[in-house]
């Protein structure tokens, strides 16, 4: 009888055990994706994880919050104190100080940084005492800090050892969370402290200096070495002094200040003065520095820092060693850092052994991007590393795609911190392939000529701190294809030329959609009838099917090309229907060889996935307007009609196309006048008088106004210089007025030739607008000063043997001696990020340095 008494209680308790189990929320819980899934049943969350969202309703409905938090119910709508009373044990003397951090608010198992990463927003309030016109403490609101007002009678004129205060939590200003109470005690057993993190104080100062090397240091090489200082609270003034490295006192290389990477946020004037003394050495190599002096002035720290990286201030520094320092190879050398403040010198000592010359290493290229496919009529992101090996050269970056299935949109090169240009961006050239209906962006190349690399010979730093990055934007045709070969290739030498290159798959294959459905479409143009020059709408409507998910797209092209050619296609209308964003959507022109001029004579709108769930297409629609500038050509002064075809294409298969007639009047265009002259307002941009140099870069900005309903045909800008050496190193379009229909910048002829900026346009013709930005058109131009003679900067804009000029003067000065630097004055090149870290809820504000603490 016991032993089956005993059988049967040990059963149920592994029941129990069991049952707990199960609704104990673990770690080992399989994430929830939010997928697309059809199953119902996938996006139930009862003690799941969504991967990435919030539980709403059983669901996970948002895509921010942090991986592994139990979705119950929305973290947003469950704020909560952790505790009903807080309750702070403090000192009388620690209460009587200003600005003292009491204590800190707690969420129930959240901190702050997590729910403002979910969309929320946390505001602390304390309720105001009625017994008192001044509260003794206050709340950060948006930290939870309980900080002291420094009220020193109202502690003494205060009986009892304790005050309580009720405090509250808002999601929005308006919206309350929870309610607790705040007890401080004082004077009493400091059983729970809040300790604030240590800042110096006194005559304390801390350094840590760090650097990249951990191996040995190869002749040549240059290492990173950052020297943090810790200031204390009030008005400072340091000096540091980095010396290079030494052996048996003797120098075998040199030092660079480079800047400063971090200012801590609690150090409140941004302005104090930086001034860098160099020490040069007898050396036969360009640099020749050995010791370099750093004096920075008037630091002010505030006294409530949270965090210790507030009151912190980073130096950078590159350290190298001389090529003809073999002679001490296997040798200790040390590299030494003096900080003087006051009175008061700290040293600080990295120490390394010299090892071989340094290895050969030869530019590469790196592909970064890994596109698995491409779906036609799409725009792909297309990038690559190149790792740089001389800290100056000339380069000539490209990209280029083969074949008829790919075109380029658009290509940049970004550079890295250290790097700069010492002569301008470079100039860009277009290789174009003429296909049989078409011409495609085959190939750009930007020719750069001086590109100067700050940390190429900084071995220990990884190879993207020491590459440019080369983006791209690729664009596949509606050509019949099965993938593209895209590449980038670069020249660094005569003899010297990488490559690297992918296929991609082209895919159209749309079976994972529903059925094919035939939407109905509309078709309309206005004005039925086109001035040569001025332009017409098309707008073409689609209807969703009922019940339908469908892949869509439909080509607009003209039957005769000599009488048009297309601008552009824009969204004029969506049904209300339609609530989420349409994935996909992208415009294509195609362009077509008229003898020598090329026309837009196709443009494929590529819409992307519709869906309609609904049994009716009432407010299931999207409407398109499609630009077309009316043309003529001399050889055929008879030919006035042509044919607007509009083809649709369903699930990637042509489906049906409709057609329109489309007619141009070819009057004469009358001659501008001055009633009608485009009106020129430049603007120069170039460094203050307090900052000469010999040589620098200047901007000019031309700002041109057109009149309504006017046909300007031909239009020619021509940018010059007279009388200086000083050169036209760029030209871009900056803005375009949203009346300045047939005005597309790929189509227009751009220059510079015997220092003479040009952009020739066939015409532009000005829509009627109630807003006047909406008629200009701004040019931006880049100038590389030299010298000091004064000269001019003229734009004239010429319409046919209509003449209109703008014109600016330069004064540049001779250069002399630079004064002391500002910290707004010192080159930064390094990023300040603000990275959250989970474990400890801290902050830690600064650029990502590669080292080790010494």
């Amino acid at each position: 009888m016991n032993y089956h008494l005993v059988r049967l209680t040990l059963k149920m308790l592994l029941i129990c055990i069991t049952v707990c189990a199960d609704y104990t929320p673990s770690q080992d819980v399989d994430p929830l994706d939010n997928g697309d899934d059809d199953d119902d049943d996938v996006n139930i969350c009862p003690l799941k994880k969504c991967q990435r969202g919030l539980c709403n309703q059983m669901k996970c409905v948002c895509e921010k919050c942090w991986k592994g938090e139990y979705c119950d119910i929305s973290v947003i709508e469950n704020i909560r104190f952790s505790k009903k009373v807080f309750e702070f044990h403090v000192l009388r003397n620690v209460t009587e100080t200003p600005n003292e951090i009491l204590g800190h608010l707690t969420l129930n198992g959240k901190t702050i940084d997590e729910v403002n990463e979910c969309g929320g927003q946390i505001y602390f309030v304390l309720e105001e005492k009625t017994d008192s016109i001044f509260s003794p403490f206050y709340v950060e609101n948006s930290t939870g800090f309980i900080r002291s007002n420094g009220l020193k009678n109202y502690w003494i004129n205060h009986s009892s050892s304790n005050l309580s205060i009720n405090v509250k939590v808002f999601i929005t200003p308006d919206k309350e969370m929870d309610t607790s109470q705040v007890i401080v005690f004082w004077n009493s057993s400091p059983s729970t402290v809040y300790k604030r993190s240590a800042n110096p104080v006194g005559n304390d100062l801390r350094i840590t200096t760090s650097y990249s090397k951990t191996t040995a240091w190869c002749i040549g090489e240059f290492i990173i070495l950052t020297v943090q200082l810790g200031l204390p609270s009030g008005t400072t003034s340091i000096s540091v002094k980095m010396s290079a490295p030494t052996y048996n006192s003797a120098f075998y290389g040199f030092t660079e200040f480079t800047g400063i990477s971090n200012i801590g946020a609690r150090i409140l004037n941004r302005n104090f003065t930086i001034n860098v003394m160099n020490v040069t050495g007898n050396s036969i190599y360009d640099r020749k520095t050995v010791a370099t002096t750093v004096s920075l002035s008037d630091l002010m720290v505030d006294d409530i820092p949270n965090y210790t990286e507030d009151y912190t201030l980073t130096l950078q520094f590159i350290v190298g060693l001389w090529p003809n320092s073999s002679t001490i190879q296997g040798k200790l050398i040390t590299t030494q850092c003096d900080v003087y403040r006051d009175n008061l010198t700290q040293t600080n000592v990295t120490t390394n052994t010299v090892g071989s010359a340094c290895p050969v290493s030869s530019p590469d290229i790196t592909i970064l991007s890994n596109i698995a496919y491409i779906v036609p009529g799409d725009i792909v992101l297309f990038e690559a590393e190149v790792l740089l090996v001389s800290e100056m050269g000339n380069y000539m970056f490209s990209v280029y795609t083969i074949g008829q299935s790919a075109t380029i949109s658009n290509f940049n090169i970004t550079l890295k911190n250290g790097m700069s240009y010492t002569q301008g961006p470079g100039t860009r050239q277009y290789k174009d392939g003429v296909l049989k209906k078409c011409v495609l962006a085959k190939q750009i190349d930007i020719d750069v000529i001086g590109l100067k690399s700050l940390y190429a010979m900084a071995l220990s730093l990884p190879k993207s701190d020491r590459s440019v990055r080369l983006v791209a934007y690729i664009q596949t045709t509606s050509f019949a294809s099965t993938r593209a070969i895209l590449g980038f290739r670069m020249r660094h030498s005569v003899t010297s030329v990488l490559f690297q290159e992918i296929q991609v798959p082209i895919i159209a294959d749309y079976r994972n959609f529903k059925t094919v459905l035939q939407p109905s479409m509309d078709l309309s143009m206005q004005p039925n009838v086109v001035e040569v020059e001025k332009f017409a709408e098309i707008q073409v409507a689609i209807n969703i099917p009922p019940t339908s998910k469908q892949l869509y797209a439909f080509e607009v092209s003209l039957t005769r090309a000599i009488l048009g050619e297309i601008c552009y296609a824009s969204v004029v209308e969506v049904g209300s229907g339609i609530t989420t964003r349409i994935p996909g959507m992208r415009l294509h022109v195609e362009y077509e060889m008229q003898k020598l001029t090329i026309l837009r004579t196709l443009a494929t709108v590529h819409i992307g996935v519709l869906e309609n769930p609904t049994n009716s297409s009432q407010d299931y629609y999207i409407v398109f307007k499609i630009v077309v500038k009316a043309r003529s050509d001399p050889a055929y002064p008879t030919v006035t009609e042509t044919q607007m075809d509009t083809r649709y294409l369903i699930m990637g298969s042509s489906q049906r196309q409709d057609s329109i007639i489309f007619s141009i009047i070819n009057t004469a265009i009358p001659p501008i006048t001055a009633v009608d002259s485009p009106q020129i307002n430049i603007y120069r941009s170039e460094p203050p008088q307090t900052e000469p140099m010999d040589t620098y870069q200047a901007i000019v900005n031309a700002e041109i106004s057109w009149s309504e309903q006017v046909i300007y045909s031909p239009i020619k800008f021509s940018f010059s210089i007279t009388g200086s050496s000083s050169t036209v190193l760029e030209q871009k379009f900056i803005s375009i007025g949203r009346s300045l229909v047939t005005l597309v910048p790929i189509n227009a002829n751009m220059s510079i030739v015997n220092n003479i900026a040009v952009i020739e346009f066939p015409s532009i013709y000005v829509d009627s607008t109630s807003n006047n930005y909406d008629a200009k058109l701004t040019l931006w131009y880049a100038i590389r000063i030299v010298g000091t003679a004064k000269f001019s900067a003229k734009l004239d804009v010429s319409i046919g043997v209509y003449l209109v000029s703008g014109q600016v003067t330069f004064s540049p000065i001779a250069a002399s001696a630079p004064p002391q630097l500002t910290s707004s004055q010192v080159p930064y090149w390094t990023l300040e990020s603000l990275a959250t870290s989970r474990s400890n809820t801290s902050v830690i504000r600064g650029d990502s340095t590669y080292s080790l603490s010494v």
